[in-house]
């Protein structure tokens, strides 16, 4: 998401369907009236619709779609370009929202025009930063090169955790500062509106939320492996909740949860069958145990809602995460010895409950603090 501020203007979205990037969507608008009230807030996506009922309800935030500013061919860029300056004209403040997609590994031509995005704005003197945002050990050249550029020109560049915060300052950009996710930032929990999966939670002695991503199952040995995993998270007595959290055509975790459901038939064994809201995972979360997740969205949303997770880090992008949490946030690296890590882990983890979830809560406020950090001076442009 890219964010404006008019006078105040604020914003950049990515996809509807990547909940993650939606818990921070919600989350931003949420801080951001809190700092700067009587401005306006305005959300640039690719389309209208990606985040429905967002803004519908409040005067003071539009949505604005710009396809081809960052995704799209050259006509496209420079048609959306002509008007994402026209709305720099009247901003005072202008935000990308970081993430995971600042360093080229998933679209490096869309990171560098997200770069180049902030520092248009930095150049006509519009207060520009970047959120939150990972940096990979190997980030894509074009990508590192405009992200530089964009710290040099005075962007303020925000990274999520420390080790990110470490590779950049080895990568030679400046203008970084140590942060945390803004997700951390999100208030509030709702529960889900399915009545029998509410009873389920409810009749449930022991739960452990369990995510399966679709990046980390691609053939038959990966969802052999997991359903090995379930099956011993089952034997220790859990209700285990199968919960996906991505979902879009390179990689469903909603088909990826209901494969793993046809090998692994357990009484104690519930599928989600559908995308929840973050809201919605943070009241799942709150009822675990802890939480065994392929995607690093998911994890943060546990850990804020104060719950020990185990989480895989599959792009090298996790350690930095449990580095903020100690022995409450456990990551594994993916590879052959991933399967007898995660149930030295899980053995680890079962009745431990009070104690973990106390080393999560107990780092929980500095990483609030640190988050907050991503919103420092809005109070003054």
């Amino acid at each position: 998401m890219i964010l404006p501020t008019l006078k105040k203007l604020s914003g950049f979205v990515r996809h509807p369907r990547w909940r993650w990037t939606l818990a921070r969507a919600t989350a931003w608008p949420q801080y951001h009236r809190a700092l700067s009230g009587g401005f306006h807030l305005v959300l640039m996506v690719r389309t209208a619709d990606d985040y429905p009922g967002l803004g519908e309800s409040d005067a003071s935030i539009s949505v604005v779609s710009l396809p081809g500013l960052v995704y799209g061919g050259l006509s496209a860029f420079f048609f959306d370009c002509r008007r994402y300056l026209r709305l720099l004209d009247r901003a005072c403040s202008f935000t990308v929202i970081g993430a995971d997609v600042m360093d080229g590994a998933y679209n490096w031509k869309a990171s560098v025009n997200r770069s180049y995005a902030a520092v248009a704005a930095a150049k006509r003197g519009v207060a520009s930063r970047v959120l939150g945002f990972s940096w990979n050990r190997r980030p894509n050249p074009h990508a590192r090169e405009a992200l530089a550029r964009a710290g040099h020109a005075g962007v303020e560049l925000y990274a999520r955790d420390p080790q990110s915060f470490a590779r950049l300052q080895s990568d030679g950009v400046t203008g970084v500062f140590l942060a945390a996710d803004t997700v951390f930032l999100l208030s509030g929990s709702e529960p889900v509106k399915d009545e029998a999966l509410v009873g389920d939670i409810a009749a449930a002695d022991r739960m452990v939320l369990v995510n399966a991503s679709a990046m980390l199952h691609r053939c038959d040995v990966d969802y052999e492996r997991t359903g090995h995993l379930l099956r011993d998270i089952l034997d220790r007595g859990f209700t285990v909740l199968l919960t996906p959290h991505v979902s879009r055509p390179a990689g469903d975790d909603i088909a990826t949860c209901q494969r793993l459901a046809d090998r692994v038939s357990h009484p104690r064994l519930i599928v989600i069958r559908q995308l929840l809201t973050p809201t919605q995972i943070r009241f799942l979360a709150e009822q675990a145990e802890f939480v065994f997740t392929g995607r690093m969205h998911l994890a943060v949303l546990a850990l804020a809602s104060g719950t020990p997770v185990i989480a895989v880090d599959s792009q090298d992008k996790v350690t930095g995460l449990g580095e903020m949490f100690g022995g409450g946030c456990v990551v594994v690296q993916r590879g052959a010895s991933l399967q007898a890590t995660v149930l030295e882990a899980i053995a680890d983890f079962d009745g431990r409950a009070d104690e973990l979830a106390g080393l999560v809560c107990a780092r929980l406020g500095e990483v609030r603090e640190r988050a907050k950090l991503n919103f420092s001076g809005f109070s003054d442009e």
